[in-house]
Formats: C-alpha cells, sequence, structure tokens
C-alpha cells in the first residue's frame, strides 16, 4: 500500500502562518504611526503594540515546533536555481527578522523600564526618548528588512499563482493534505 503524498501544511501551521502574517502586518503599521504621537498618547498604543508582539514571538516557537514535527509538502520549484536559493534565504530570513523584531522589542521594553510605564504604575520620565534605547536601531534595522522579505515573500507567491500557475498558494490554505 502507498503512503499518500502530502499536499499541505499541517493545518494548525496554515493557522499560525496566516495569523501571525496578520500580527506582523499590524505591529509594523503601529510602530511608525507611535512613533509620530505625542509620549503622552503612546501608553494605549504600546500596550497592544507590546501584546501583539509578545504573541507573536510565542507564536513564532509554537510555529517552528509544529514546522519541525509534521509532514510537510515537498520543495517547491521555480525551474531556477538562484530564485530557488533566493527562496530558500528569504524564507529562514523572514523567521530571524520576526524573531529579532520580537527579540529588539523586549530588549527596548526591558531596558527603557516600558513594562511598569505600560502594564503598571509608573509614567514616562519627562525626558524619556525611544531613540535612545540601544535596541531602538536594530528594531527599526529589522523592521526595514522585515519588509522587503515579505515584498519577496508575497513576489515569490505571486509569481508561482500567476506565472507558474502550479497552485503554489493552496499549500498554505485549508482542506485535505493528501492526494
Amino acid at each position: 500500500m502507498a503512503i499518500a503524498a502530502v499536499t499541505r501544511y499541517h493545518p494548525l501551521l496554515v493557522a499560525l502562518h496566516w495569523l501571525i502574517a496578520v500580527f506582523v502586518i499590524l505591529g509594523l503599521i503601529l510602530g511608525p504611526v507611535m512613533a509620530q504621537m505625542p509620549l503622552g498618547q503612546k501608553i494605549q498604543p504600546l500596550q497592544g503594540h507590546m501584546a501583539v508582539n509578545i504573541a507573536i514571538g510565542v507564536l513564532m516557537l509554537v510555529r517552528l515546533l509544529v514546522r519541525f514535527t509534521t509532514c510537510k509538502p515537498p520543495t517547491a520549484s521555480t525551474g531556477n536555481r538562484w530564485l530557488d536559493r533566493l527562496r530558500l534565504g528569504v524564507h529562514v530570513l523572514l523567521y530571524v527578522a520576526v524573531l529579532a523584531m520580537v527579540s529588539t522589542g523586549l530588549g527596548m521594553a526591558t531596558v527603557g523600564g516600558l513594562f511598569d510605564v505600560v502594564y503598571g504604575s509608573a509614567s514616562f520620565p519627562a525626558d524619556f526618548d525611544f531613540e535612545a534605547l540601544p535596541p531602538r536601531t536594530g528594531h527599526g534595522l529589522f523592521a526595514t528588512l522585515l519588509l522587503v522579505l515579505i515584498a519577496l515573500h508575497v513576489a515569490g507567491a505571486l509569481y508561482h499563482q500567476c506565472v507558474r500557475k502550479d497552485r503554489l498558494l493552496s499549500r498554505m490554505w485549508f482542506g485535505r493534505r493528501t492526494q
């Protein structure tokens, strides 16, 4: 009896992919919006930003666990060795950049005493400056890297879907996993 080939990712992995994607995009939008706000108006948006990004970190760790413990479809090829290498690099760097964003965000929160301000009873010191927090530079650089990687990831998915017409996107959606 032949074993059926897996054609889709595990449903939990699919759900985590799309949930994390939405959270990351929200975080990338809210960060620059908060940067323009006066200090006194940042506490509530910062609460949401920090909570969502802590959730992203936890969900990414769960995603990695699911990714390495479940069967997955065979690696998709673009038909071009250079593009296939780029695909691998983009996927690895997406994981690294998301985890780096969470880490540098937690670093900013720790160094700046933001947990006490956002979730406690403390308030921002009058001279508080987010830009002066050492992890802030890395947080900004990883945000930029993440935007570039997301653009490459989406471009690759669209290339498969619209040019190669190989239905690659169906692999990262719900449905029967075997043929």
